[in-house]
């Protein structure tokens, strides 16, 4: 974040309290005073030194009344607040009720300290709102839209630094495709595990499922019969005993393409053989019909039905 402080033309050699509570927080600032800038506009610079600033403060409180006859301030006054109003900048103000009616998200404070207090209570949010709107304004400068279909389209192209920032410009991360594929499982369909462990990690919903097939993310993975994918969800806690639309449990799916090592995984990491499909069947059960005598002794530790 750059901030902007528009003050009076008295000047004193004492830091301000807004001064003193960007410089705790670290933030880099600018100061000037209304004869800054009529300098600069007059030099057409104005434009220029403003582009960088992200938030402005106004604590002068005569900007709202500046002499009329004076068309160099008006018009210094009507860049700003167009600029201001154009790039959708937060703008905190200190005894200027007028600008208010100008934009409602304009903040208004009694007091230079109500304005910091205010500033220091919400500043995790300000920040927070900064970092969506840089992340925005890039994805857009690179002509992508901030959609979450645009957000799949880069996971299945494996392009993970674009993704991230989907989620900093506040795409949910638990969004879903056109088709209704949640994030995490167009990852794993499209196989890029470093995808996947990231979404892991901010916080997707792994056991979301699909309105295709009414898949989880670790059924699509077994689908796929992807092992490393389906131990890294394992590992992040992953329901192994859903069932999917069609009513076959994740052992079901394992058994049915015959894949030794993932029902190991999976009845491991608490899968069990014995959950009926819709037709009745466990995948221990299919295991025997299929006379799979591997996956049999792999199940039938943790088989419990009596045969």
């Amino acid at each position: 974040m750059e901030w902007l402080i528009i003050k009076s033309d008295k000047r004193t050699d004492a830091v301000s309290p807004v001064e003193e509570f960007l410089l705790k927080r670290e933030q880099k600032f600018s100061v000037l005073c209304r004869e800054d800038i009529k300098a600069l506009h007059s030099g057409k610079r104005l434009k220029t030194v403003f582009k960088n600033f992200t938030h402005v403060i106004i604590t002068d409180e005569d900007f709202c009344r500046l002499p009329v006859a004076d068309s160099l301030l008006s018009g210094m006054q009507f860049f700003l607040l167009g600029e201001i109003a154009g790039r959708n900048l937060p703008l905190y103000c200190v005894n200027l009720p007028h600008l208010t009616k100008l934009d409602d998200s304009i903040l208004n404070f009694s007091s230079v300290k109500e304005a910091v207090d205010f500033l220091d209570r919400e500043y995790a949010q300000i920040e927070k709102e900064d970092i969506r709107r840089i992340a925005t304004d890039e994805l857009l400068s690179k002509g992508i839209p901030v959609t979450p279909e645009c957000f799949a389209s880069f996971i299945v192209k494996d392009k993970l630094p674009v993704c991230r920032l989907f989620i900093k410009a506040g795409v949910d991360v638990n969004s879903r495709d056109p088709t209704g594929t949640p994030m995490l499982n167009v990852a794993v369909r499209s196989e890029n595990k470093k995808i996947v462990s990231w979404l892991i990690s901010e916080n997707a919903d792994i056991n979301l499922c699909s309105h295709d097939r009414g898949y989880s993310a670790v059924m699509d993975a077994v689908w796929k019969s992807n092992e490393s994918i389906i131990k890294l969800l394992v590992a992040a806690g992953a329901d192994l005993n859903c069932l999917s639309k069609d009513g076959q449990s994740i052992l079901v799916l394992a058994v049915g393409i015959g894949k030794e090592n993932i029902c190991r995984i999976l009845a491991e990491g608490g899968a069990d053989p014995d959950i009926k499909d819709s037709m009745g069947m466990s995948a221990y059960e299919y295991a025997v019909l299929f006379k799979n005598e591997k996956i049999v002794k792999v199940l039938a530790p943790f088989h419990k039905e009596s045969d």
